[in-house]
């Protein structure tokens, strides 16, 4: 019993570390999303508003009589028009923000939950880092453990996200790799509609990606075939002499429960 007391109070074992790396990795992507829904849909039902005004306008300006030179009232029309479309349009450009700013939020949270994992699973490697990882650091570390990132479920997914955010960071414009992702491959530019059904798409795939990387940190961490037991067993047998590797065995044996 109170050896697993001393377990839970000890955040550096197995089954503390575990549950800390699974945590981070595992948690659902919708926060900052759920957040804007409200703002999402007054935005949504104010355009809608407009474009049933402009069709309105519209079918009112088709009745009015003119000669060659408009009526006063069919200039007021056209004045309520030019307005709404402005208005429109601005929607669209608040709509698009939100949509791109979701994109930013989303790679960017991953790229948070792996440096957090990576700080509770490797501090010495996350202290050499610091704040300079990137998505090459990111591969170079886990190619380093033989783990790579490629190898998992939703890579390529999370891969099409570190290029739509750069292509939105860097530009704002839809680039050649941009263009190759299903969503944008006839866009000519970025808008609320094909990032939301991208966005969509993707995000269960990311969150299988992010639950596969924590079971590749815990593998590396606490799985220990054979192989990898005789390649312990001789980088310290080559680091020590009889009687120190015989103190080190019997200081093993204690930690046995």
């Amino acid at each position: 019993m109170k050896d697993i007391f001393d377990d839970f109070l000890n955040l550096e074992s197995r089954h503390n570390k575990s549950t800390q790396i699974r945590s981070v990795l595992n948690e659902h992507l919708n926060t900052f999303s759920d957040a804007l829904i409200t703002t999402e849909n007054s935005l949504e039902d104010s355009i809608k508003k407009c474009n049933s005004e402009s069709k309105m306008i519209n079918e009112i300006m088709d009745t009015i009589q003119h000669s060659e030179v408009p009526s006063e009232e069919y200039l007021d029309r056209m004045d309520e028009l030019h307005d709404l479309f402005i208005d429109t349009y601005t929607l669209n450009e608040y709509l698009n923000s939100i949509a791109e700013m979701k994109i930013i939020f989303l790679f960017k949270t991953i790229e948070i939950r792996l440096k957090s994992a990576i700080k509770i699973a490797y501090p010495k490697v996350s202290e050499q880092h610091q704040n300079n990882w990137n998505w090459q650091t990111f591969k170079d570390h886990f190619n380093s453990i033989d783990k790579p990132l490629s190898k998992l479920n939703g890579y390529n997914d999370v891969d099409d996200l570190r290029k739509i955010n750069n292509s939105i960071k860097h530009s704002g414009i839809l680039n050649n790799d941009a263009k190759k992702i299903k969503e944008f491959i006839d866009s000519k530019e970025f808008e609320s509609s094909n990032i939301n059904s991208f966005i969509f798409r993707i995000k269960p795939k990311l969150e299988i990606f992010l639950k596969e990387v924590a079971e590749s940190i815990l593998s590396d961490l606490y799985d220990f075939d054979d192989t990898r037991l005789e390649n312990l067993s001789i980088e310290f047998s080559n680091k020590m002499d009889s009687e120190l590797l015989n103190k080190f065995i019997e200081k093993l044996r204690s930690k046995v429960r």
